[in-house]
């Protein structure tokens, strides 16, 4: 008895030892429990569960002074069932499944990047690997947490979006388009998604994808109709996307903080509008008496965007080479998806820093570049946007956490990722030239598109 106890006690040490990953995860999952679980004020229930509230009683969920929902109506739908709960096992359930959508996010973004298996008895992993996954985690990791501290939806979203893109490059164009339509419903960013697969050949998914995340946003018609008699998502549409074209609309702006808002058009709106000061409690945002009109603000935003833009689309028209199987480089798949999510995060009005989970996936796709082929330049990217983004880590200790925020720490993270993206996708996993009258595999040349 006692050798057998021994022996089961030495092959759970075994177990532990591993799977350093598994066991670190379970432990930060443990530990950033118990603030969101006992506030008794969360996004989660105070936005979301409560639209879902009004929505059952009649009520426009759309009007609320405090506590904004300012999401397309398709979440209310999502939500109904955790109206019947109490706030304590909603909000623990939530968090539940959030914990399960950043292990798929980071499993997930990993196997599309190239890697392979990091724990596990007879894993065998290079050193490089695993500097890697923790550089990247470093990066981009912490914004994942964000959205957990703060019950988001942003969690789920990002999951739907990764989910669609495993399928893409499975070649299961509908299931991806399906996927990444349902995310779409809930954020509209994902949107960028559709021309991408047009331009890809998959016409019929990118208009089920849109099809479907304009459709399923009428379904809480079904519930309740407003108060106007119309539809929740033309309301929606109305109160909270046509302000954004007016003439006077200043770039930017949304019912979020301004160091919030990390996307270009928040930069723009930052720089022009607002400035930072010392004081004794530390470093504050206050008002500026900018003397560019809207119409300026505008100009420079949609300047900037093509900035991005531009340089994008050329490297996903260029014809993309051969991919070649031996290798550990992220394949042009990987390097698509992660210039998209990178467009999704600057070209938004708002990208809050929970939104920026996704930019994990470029991360872990520049950093494999950088090391495997020990790339200069990808090195480069790499290795600013970790250092940018650790220098803006909010914690107590930090005391420029603001003013980094202000100016744009996440965004010019962002921006650096998508340089390194950019420059590595005309040549991804290339083909090497093979001597004459040495035929390559058919199956090793084709490009899958």
């Amino acid at each position: 008895m006692t050798g057998s106890f021994g022996a089961r006690r030495i092959g759970r040490w075994e177990w532990a030892a591993h799977r350093p990953y598994t066991i670190a995860t379970a432990i930060l999952f443990i530990s950033q429990a118990f603030p969101p679980l006992f506030r008794r004020q969360t996004e989660w229930t105070d936005i979301f569960v409560t639209a879902s509230q009004d929505l059952l009683a009649g009520r426009d969920f759309l009007a609320k002074q405090d506590n904004y929902y300012v999401y397309p109506p398709f979440f209310t739908m999502i939500c109904t069932p955790f109206t019947l709960l109490p706030q304590a096992l909603s909000q623990f359930i939530f968090y539940v499944v959030s914990c399960a959508c950043i292990v798929y996010v980071v499993r997930s973004a990993w196997a599309l990047s190239g890697g392979g298996r990091l724990e596990g008895a007879g894993a065998e992993v290079q050193p490089k690997e695993h500097l890697v996954f923790l550089l990247a985690l470093f990066c981009a990791g912490r914004f994942l947490l964000n959205a957990l501290s703060h019950l988001q939806t942003d969690l789920l979203v990002a999951a739907l979006v990764m989910a669609g893109c495993m399928a893409l490059r499975a070649n299961r164009s509908f299931v991806a388009a399906s996927w990444i339509g349902l995310a779409t419903a809930m954020k509209c960013t994902p949107v960028l998604f559709a021309p991408y697969l047009a331009w890809r050949g998959k016409w019929l998914a990118a208009l089920w994808l849109v099809t479907l995340a304009v459709g399923v946003n009428f379904l809480p018609d079904l519930v309740n109709r407003p108060p106007s008699g119309g539809f929740w998502a033309v309301e929606w549409y109305t109160r909270y996307v046509v302000p954004l074209e007016q003439a006077d609309s200043v770039p930017g702006t949304w019912h979020n903080s301004p160091t919030d808002n990390q996307s270009l058009a928040g930069a723009v709106r930052r720089v022009f509008t607002t400035s930072i000061k010392w004081s004794k409690k530390g470093v504050e945002v206050v008002k500026s008496n900018s003397t560019a009109s809207p119409k300026v603000l505008r100009w420079i935003t949609f300047s900037l965007y093509a900035m991005v833009t531009i340089p994008s689309a050329f490297a996903l028209w260029r014809r993309r080479r051969a991919a070649d199987p031996r290798s550990r480089k992220p394949s042009p798949d990987a390097l698509e998806f992660s210039i998209i999510f990178l467009l999704m995060l600057l070209l938004s009005p708002n990208s809050s820093r929970g939104h920026f989970g996704i930019m994990l996936l470029p991360a872990l796709c520049v950093g494999r570049i950088a090391v495997s082929e020990h790339d200069r330049t990808a090195w480069a990217l790499f290795l600013l946007a970790t250092f940018v983004s650790l220098i803006s880590y909010n914690t107590p200790f930090n005391i420029l956490h603001l003013a980094t925020l202000w100016l744009g720490a996440t965004c010019f993270v962002a921006v650096l990722l998508l340089a390194g993206c950019i420059l590595a996708l005309p040549g991804s996993n290339a083909v090497p030239q093979q001597p004459p009258g040495v035929h390559s595999n058919n199956r090793q040349t084709r490009v899958a598109h």
